[in-house]
């Protein structure tokens, strides 16, 4: 029982303390705090308002004119039956150590 209320505590004093940090970043504004702590050479602006945010993500859409000019390319000299069922480069490549190799590249 005194875990349980020693657990609840930490939550409610670190839940408290995150509060006061945004109720700080939306006083100063996020562009000033980030310029305040890091020392900036640069001042950063905002490119575009809100509103148009939805159109910037994803790839741009294509009316069916447009589609319709896009030349298709087309692979002279290959062959479907050239490709396998089934492919390991550990195989097809023994004497290579790093392909078997899973490397963490969540550090980066």
């Amino acid at each position: 029982m005194l875990l349980l209320f020693i657990s609840y505590a930490i939550l409610v004093f670190v839940n408290s303390f995150q509060d006061a940090q945004c109720e700080e970043l939306e006083d100063v504004g996020l562009r000033e705090h980030v310029h305040s702590i890091t020392g900036a050479r640069w001042i950063s602006r905002r490119l575009f308002e809100s509103d148009g945010l939805i159109h910037t993500f994803g790839a741009k859409r294509e009316t069916a004119v447009q589609k319709a000019q896009r030349p298709t390319v087309k692979h002279v000299g290959f062959d479907d039956t050239r490709i396998p069922k089934n492919f390991d480069a550990r195989k097809a490549w023994p004497h290579c150590s790093s392909i078997s190799e899973i490397r963490d590249q969540s550090s980066q």
